[in-house]
């Protein structure tokens, strides 16, 4: 959308983004035996239908993996939710980092004990709740300044 000139967007939510297709980070090592998602539980099948959306790609290529040339200056407010045990806590981490050292209004919300995309999977769990209830502040925030601002 930047990069086309096009209208930005009012706001991103990004649930355990995935922005390093080099899986470069720490916790893709670290957390594999804690995150059923993307680590253990994961067959090779499943790492199979995930090499096939790269394919051949440039794994550093900035659309694939904007962690590497990003610019994130002039983004919207950006909410990153993920977990403390999860494979792309790393992946968080460094949106989160590039986010606002770009100047972004940007929150990271990280969940303690869960997995990776917790929030569609459980949704009667408590923390799943507390995340839902976390994006709708984020949202109402963002449709209250627009708000005001019109």
């Amino acid at each position: 959308i930047k990069d086309k000139g096009l209208k930005q967007l009012d706001g991103l939510v990004l649930i355990s983004p995935w922005v390093d297709f080099t899986n470069s980070g720490k916790s893709y090592a670290d957390n594999f035996n804690s995150d059923p998602m993307f680590g253990y539980l994961c067959t090779p099948k499943d790492r199979q239908f995930v090499s096939m959306y790269a394919d051949e790609a440039d794994k550093t290529d900035k659309y694939l993996s904007p962690v590497f040339h990003g610019d994130y200056s002039g983004l919207p407010p950006v909410l990153i939710q993920a977990c403390s045990n999860e494979m792309l806590l790393d992946d968080a981490e460094a949106v989160f980092r590039l986010a606002t050292e770009a100047g972004v209004d940007a929150q990271i919300k990280l969940y303690e004990n869960m997995f990776h995309s917790f929030q569609t999977v459980t949704a009667n769990a408590e923390t799943s709740k507390r995340a839902w209830s976390d994006t709708g502040e984020f949202i109402n925030t963002i449709i209250f300044k627009k708000e005001v601002i019109l």
